[in-house]
C-alpha cells in the first residue's frame, strides 16, 4: 500500500467540497488521486489523454467497478447527463493552445453545472509544459488558474513544488518556474 505524503495526507483528510492542487512535476499528483478515490463510490476520473488514464487504471488504483474514465479534451456532457458521480477528479489539468484552453474551459463549465454538489479534486501544473503566447488584449485564464481561485471562495488550494533543484540548469527560467515551483506566470 502507498504511504501518502503529509501534504497528502493533509488533503485526504480535509473537508472541503473543492480540493485543488498546484504542482510541480513528479510530486505526487496522480497518485493522490488514486488515493483519494478509496473513500468514494462512484467517481469521474477526467485526464487529458488515454495514456494518462490507463496508467492510472491500471498502475495507480487497479480495478474499481464504480470508475469512469473520460479525456477532458473530448468530453461529451450529454453522455454524463443521468450518471451520479460523488468525486470528480480532472488529473493534470492542462491545454496545448488557446483554442484547446476555451474548449476545455466550456466544458468544464458544463461539467460544474451538473456536478457542483459532488466532491471535486483538481491537479495539474501551472504551464502544463505550453506556452502560451497571448497576442490579444483578452487573456483566457488557465483552467487550473480558474478552480484555484474557485477554491479560494470553496474549497482550498495546495500549492506543492517539486524539490529537484538540479532541473533549473537544464530548462529556462520562465518553465523552471512554471513546471518545478508552480507559480503561475503572465
Amino acid at each position: 500500500m502507498i504511504k501518502p505524503y503529509d501534504w497528502q495526507e493533509e488533503l485526504i483528510n480535509s473537508p472541503y467540497h473543492l480540493r485543488v492542487v498546484v504542482g510541480g512535476r513528479r510530486i505526487g499528483k496522480s497518485i493522490l488521486c488514486g488515493l483519494v478515490t478509496r473513500s468514494y463510490g462512484d467517481v469521474l476520473w477526467l485526464g487529458p489523454n488515454y495514456h494518462m488514464l490507463s496508467y492510472v487504471r491500471d498502475i495507480i488504483i487497479g480495478d474499481m467497478p464504480n470508475m469512469t474514465y473520460r479525456n477532458y479534451n473530448t468530453l461529451d456532457i450529454t453522455e454524463l447527463k443521468n450518471a451520479f458521480f460523488n468525486l470528480i477528479i480532472i488529473d493534470e489539468l492542462y491545454t496545448s493552445s488557446i483554442e484547446n484552453r476555451v474548449r476545455v474551459l466550456q466544458i468544464l463549465w458544463r461539467l460544474w453545472k451538473l456536478y457542483s454538489q459532488s466532491d471535486w479534486l483538481v491537479t495539474g501544473t501551472p504551464s502544463g509544459g505550453v506556452d502560451i503566447p497571448f497576442s490579444t488584449e483578452v487573456k483566457i485564464p488557465q483552467p487550473l488558474e480558474v478552480f484555484r481561485n474557485l477554491s479560494e471562495k470553496l474549497g482550498k488550494t495546495w500549492h506543492i513544488p517539486s524539490t529537484d533543484e538540479s532541473l533549473m540548469e537544464l530548462m529556462p527560467e520562465k518553465v523552471y518556474r512554471e513546471e518545478i515551483l508552480a507559480e503561475f506566470l503572465e
